[in-house]
């Protein structure tokens, strides 16, 4: 997806993004997907600041996943952003994206270390801090006046359970103030 804002309602504002696509002759072994952790549900108060970290235990029916690389996204109002991989057991932590201070002008997908393997019984935290100095409150939305607290991770092998989507740790998350 490429989202594109002229706020301003300039004229004559361009864009040379693009893509490639590449063939191969024989299938790698695994296919990749994205998925998203944070939140779907936010509310930023007006003329305040929010800061929330949204939590989900994997469950015993998870695959081991491969983190390949990782994209913190939020919108404009946003300060900071960060998912972390907390292993079960003694595991150290494993860093799945940060942003901080956020930079809505920069987002870009950052390679992950050997490290960012996702196992059941891990625990994935995706923390996000706003700043909202409008008048009104806002709340998730994909309009660049809204927000969003996603912490996206490109993984394999790619999921393929009935009804799974890239949403789903995003829906199942429970969220609360950062302590």
């Amino acid at each position: 997806q490429i989202h594109y804002s002229n706020l301003m309602g300039l004229d004559g504002q361009q864009d040379s993004s693009g893509y490639q696509l590449c063939t191969t002759k024989e299938l790698r072994p695994n296919d990749a997907d994205i998925l998203a952790f944070g939140t779907f549900s936010l509310n930023i108060p007006a003329q305040s600041s929010a800061d929330i970290t949204c939590n989900l235990d994997l469950p015993a029916i998870t695959p081991t996943l491969h983190g390949i690389a990782a994209m913190p996204h939020m919108h404009k109002l946003g300060t900071a952003i960060s998912t972390t991989l907390h292993p079960s057991g003694n595991g150290a932590p494993v860093d799945l994206g940060t942003a901080d201070p956020w930079n809505f002008e920069s987002q870009i997908w950052t390679m992950l270390g050997p490290d960012a393997v996702l196992k059941p019984g891990d625990t994935v935290s995706t923390r996000c801090a706003w700043d909202n100095p409008t008048s009104q409150n806002v709340h998730f939305g994909e309009q660049t006046s809204d927000e969003m607290c996603f912490g996206f991770l490109m993984y394999y092998p790619r999921i393929d359970t009935a009804g799974w989507q890239w949403g789903a740790p995003a829906y199942a998350s429970s969220c609360g103030p950062t302590p």
